[in-house]
């Protein structure tokens, strides 16, 4: 939102060039309303609206603030103030601008610890979730505004995925006319069976059938009959034949065009990084995978055919009737007008539904994934009720709105079909006057309806085109908006390609958060030697998992740097360097497959000996052979055929025959009986030799064999060394988990 005149007056009278300069929507009395919040490095102020200017609500000097924090009130969200004997409410907002005021706190901290940010000089604004064009609210889940939305290079961008099959398209469009020239040759027929057989027309007169005369040779009306006939089936037979064989290519055509762009999406999602799929329902984009696209597919079999054959149709009747008889043709297009007004009218509207009816199917397929893909937990705390009814709540949303849509269709459809049907009346009475008069043939005015009739049909066709072309536009968008999301991490063209590493790790002054503005890592430094096993060890949320997804650069550090071997990862080949990594984690995941497929999945050319002897210093061999299909036995979706043991050494065998040099472990014997843990540990002891080795344990002491451990508190590392130098800490936050672990751990006995 720009600051108000009022605004910026205010602050030229304090003295302050903000470089913070948001507006909260809930005033000081609780009520919706606007005030704001701007800030300088020293000096923190609250404008409140008071009629058309702004006063002064909080003038807060910053050197007394010794921490900020955000509670969550009801329906709000909380800024607030610990000063060192107080703490001030500074304002209140919406999740509407959440985000803003989240990273209007972070610059506020970084101020208070005299920190820089990349963004220092940088105003926060409040701009994110509106459109930069006119300023409008975006929809939800999506960053592409309806109203400025380009639909003609939306259109263009299709039209791009088809170049590479020009030849079937001339070919269908070829057909088309084909097909189209036989529909207008028909009524000529009708025309001129109608005067030469069924009435008696001096042949001086007037006579319809003028382009197919020359056909008919018999010297009796009978003759004639059977040759007109006859010509009529072969004519169908014909444009039938045509009709198959132009459906088959064109579906070909909409088929394999669609299929480029759904690889390409695909392709497209899997480059893009977990930053993206934070904030994204993974049912609302296969939703764009599937449904949107199968929605571009349909209008490229059907619509786009039914587009050609009707303008065709359109043009070369309109021409035909002018020739036949101008006078009548201009009846005809005496309804244009007012269909042109209608369709203009509702294109708007009708547009703005069908956005809003894909939405809702987005919405819908999301709570399908989310619900189904946690099936157990729902029937783990009898939820199945309250699934139902959040379904039933979705479906409903999607019934209103897909009602919505087509009850505007619903209206439209009817009154051009008024409009353009009307006209025949007056060619009924016009055109009977003229037959009356000797000025046309019979057979020229039921030839002249019979091509009304035809053109009536392409001219109702708009109501469904325009229900057709929206479908199509609102899928694109959704489409193209996943194609133009720019990957985070890119390949460079002078990335290091490293075949081989050592597996020397260093992190130096890393700050890493999955909101930019709420850093997870602060100024984290470590450096790590080849072989070498690190334990990292913290409260949970400390931020050892977010290490681990450093690590494996599930992301790219916000600051500092994050180095292999004395490489940047960032300029690594991600293939190598994510060839050289291996993950064992607690809830690993197994693909619907063999056993046997999921072993070798990230070594697929292993030789069924690998496999086997993976398996075997899995602890694993074991148990497969003893399922009644062995290796080739299906794991079902995630695994869930077999236990939780059995999965990880699964996914155990699975990181030995991929043969990492660098080993990941988070979490990796958790949740399992004490016999399955000792199988898996001296799995992983196999595993560990030679590997430099990050893992996480939830129980403290497996990790004393680690050469190191890393203590994160807060984000920041608090201690580092062997575990027998952190136990002899008194006060060391790790000796303090370990107590507290010990304490949870023991049995206390009551009574007697």
């Amino acid at each position: 939102m720009e600051m108000p005149a009022a605004v910026a007056q205010k602050a030229l009278e304090l003295g302050l060039d903000p470089a913070i300069s948001l507006a909260a929507d809930i005033t000081a009395e609780g009520s919706y309303g606007t005030r704001w919040v701007l800030a300088v490095p020293a000096r923190l102020v609250v404008l409140d609206k008071v009629g058309d200017a702004f006063d002064v609500g909080l003038d807060l000097d910053l050197s007394t603030v010794r921490k900020w924090r955000v509670d969550n009130g009801v329906g709000a969200k909380v800024l607030v103030a610990e000063l060192t004997k107080d703490q001030v409410e500074v304002t209140r907002y919406t999740l509407a601008v959440a985000d803003q005021f989240a990273k209007a706190r972070s610059r506020l901290e970084a101020w208070g610890e005299g920190e820089q940010l990349e963004e220092r000089d940088e105003k926060v604004a409040d701009d994110d979730r509106s459109c930069a064009k006119c300023s409008r609210p975006l929809p939800e889940g999506s960053r592409i505004c309806p109203k400025c939305f380009d639909r003609r290079h939306a259109l263009s961008r299709l039209y791009h995925y088809i170049v590479p099959h020009l030849g079937k398209l001339y070919l269908v469009l070829g057909l088309v006319l084909l097909t189209t020239i036989l529909g207008l040759i028909m009524p000529q027929f009708q025309g001129l069976l109608f005067d030469r057989v069924l009435t008696d027309q001096p042949e001086s007169g007037p006579e319809g059938g003028k382009w197919v005369a020359w056909m008919i040779t018999a010297p009796t009306k009978a003759g004639m009959l059977t040759q007109i006939v006859l010509l009529i089936l072969l004519s169908q037979i014909i444009s039938t034949t045509i009709s198959m064989f132009r459906g088959r290519v064109a579906s070909w055509l909409a088929y394999y065009v669609v299929h480029d762009i759904r690889v390409e999406l695909y392709d497209h999602l899997q480059s893009l990084t977990l930053r993206y799929f934070d904030k994204r329902q993974s049912g609302a984009l296969m939703s764009r995978v599937t449904n949107d696209t199968r929605a571009m597919q349909g209008f490229l079999i059907d619509g786009f055919q039914a587009l050609i054959i009707n303008s065709i149709t359109l043009v070369a009747i309109g021409a035909l009737l002018l020739s036949e008889n101008w006078q009548l043709a201009l009846l005809t297009l005496a309804p244009a007008p007012l269909v042109t007004f209608l369709a203009t009218a509702f294109w708007r509207r009708i547009r703005m539904y069908y956005g809003r009816l894909w939405q809702r199917w987005e919405r819908m397929s999301a709570t399908i994934s989310d619900s189904l893909g946690g099936v157990r937990v729902v029937k783990a705390f009898a939820a199945e009720h309250r699934e139902a009814r959040r379904f039933e709540h979705d479906s409903l949303g999607l019934a209103e709105a897909g009602t919505r849509a087509n009850q505007l269709r619903a209206t439209l459809s009817p009154w051009l079909m008024f409009a353009t049907s009307s006209s025949s009346l007056l060619v009924w009475f016009f055109g009977g006057r003229q037959v009356l008069a000797g000025q046309m043939s019979p057979g020229q005015l039921v030839q002249f309806f019979a091509y009304l009739g035809m053109i009536y049909g392409p001219i109702q066709w708009l109501s469904d085109l325009f229900n057709w072309f929206q479908e199509t536009l609102a899928a694109s968008e959704r489409v193209w908006e996943v194609l133009d999301e720019q990957p985070e991490m890119t390949v460079a063209d002078d990335a290091v390609r490293m075949p081989d590493v050592e597996g020397r790790f260093e992190f130096d002054h890393v700050t890493f958060g999955y909101e930019r503005h709420e850093p997870v890592l602060k100024d984290i430094s470590l450096q790590v030697e080849p072989g070498e096993m690190i334990g990292l060890v913290g409260h949970s949320g400390a931020g050892k998992s977010t290490m681990i997804n450093l690590i494996c650069r599930f992301y790219d550090v916000d600051e500092g740097a994050l180095r292999i071997d004395g490489v940047d990862v960032r300029q690594v080949h991600p293939d190598d360097y994510r060839r050289h990594i291996g993950v064992v984690l607690q809830d690993n995941y197994l693909f619907n497959g063999r056993i046997y497929d999921n072993i070798c999945y990230g070594a697929p050319t292993a030789e069924p000996r690998a496999v086997f002897e993976a398996a075997l210093a899995a602890n694993a061999h074991e148990f497969i052979v003893g399922l009644p299909d062995g290796y080739d036995t299906v794991v079902g979706e995630r695994g869930h055929r077999l236990s939780g043991g059995e999965r990880q050494r699964v996914s155990i065998a699975r990181a030995i025959l991929h043969n990492p040099r660098v080993l990941i472990l988070d979490e990796a014997t958790a949740s399992v009986d004490t016999r399955t843990e000792r199988a898996i540990q001296q799995a992983l002891e196999r595993l560990v030799r030679g590997r430099t080795t990050f893992a996480i344990a939830h129980r403290l002491s497996t990790l004393r064999n680690a050469n190191r451990l890393v203590v994160i508190d807060r984000g920041r590392i608090a201690e580092v060394g062997t575990h027998d130098e952190l136990m002899a800490k008194e006060d060391g936050v790790f000796r303090r988990l370990v107590e507290m672990q010990t304490d949870m751990n023991r049995i206390t006995y009551i009574g007697g």
